[in-house]
């Protein structure tokens, strides 16, 4: 990883100016030299937070892939606030993307005032599954909500592999210890599906989902693999979306 400088150049304080008043076709050409710039210069990241508000949906979508690719941590509070927040579900469910590719430490803290009977059923349904994807510090957290009538809102399946995403890799020793003092999950686990080989779930709906939403905002299939499938990150960056 390159050594980041104490202070930004001209080229990248060139590339942020002026951001606001940019066009759309504008912003998606500095965005790529911006994520370039922003692996060795600090603050890219935070300057670009604005974005996540433009009215062009190409622009909102690729910032949000920008972030998870500048890997910048220190924009998570932000983007928890828009995971938690009011707007489009599909910009939320961007948010969370954002943050489990950043690795945040603090994505449970963030995803537990979700798992509530007032969210959004696909919404809860991808709080539950991202809870499970952080592996056992979920666990307490999958024990409340399970305990929950509401939870019972979930297809069984994806309540399962999100549980089960929560153990993987713990020895049985440690699966024991872990359940003691989980009735709920215990119990759950006594009756539900064996542990799959690989997720069937994501966060999303479906794979279509964030295609249907680009195509509902006027961008057809072909600019949108262009621009989510092309920037998306790295593999070594992705986690389980």
């Amino acid at each position: 990883m390159k050594e980041k400088t104490a202070q930004r150049g001209p080229e990248a304080e060139a590339l942020l100016s002026g951001l606001a008043a940019a066009s759309p076709a504008e912003l998606l050409c500095r965005l790529p030299k911006l994520e370039y710039l922003g692996e060795t210069e600090p603050g890219v990241a935070a300057c670009l937070l604005p974005l996540l508000q433009h009215a062009d949906f190409a622009v909102r979508m690729r910032c949000f892939l920008a972030l998870q690719r500048l890997g910048d941590r220190a924009v998570s509070v932000p983007l928890a606030e828009i995971m938690q927040g009011e707007g489009e579900l599909v910009w939320r469910l961007l948010a969370m993307e954002t943050l489990i590719v950043l690795q945040e430490p603090r994505l449970l803290d963030y995803l537990a005032p979700l798992l509530a009977p007032q969210t959004p059923p696909l919404l809860l349904r991808a709080a539950v599954w991202t809870a499970g994807s952080c592996g056992p510090e979920a666990l307490p957290l999958l024990e409340r909500f399970l305990a929950q009538p509401f939870s019972r809102l979930l297809k069984d399946e994806l309540r399962a592999e999100a549980l089960q995403m929560a153990m993987r890799g713990l020895s049985p020793t440690e699966r024991e210890e872990r359940l003691a003092g989980l009735p709920m999950i215990s119990l759950y686990l006594r009756f539900r599906l064996p542990e799959p080989d690989m997720p069937r779930f994501s966060l999303y709906p479906d794979a279509a989902y964030l295609q249907r939403e680009a195509e509902k905002h006027g961008l057809d299939k072909t600019a949108f693999k262009r621009l989510y499938r092309r920037y998306r990150p790295p593999k070594d960056k992705e986690a389980l979306i």
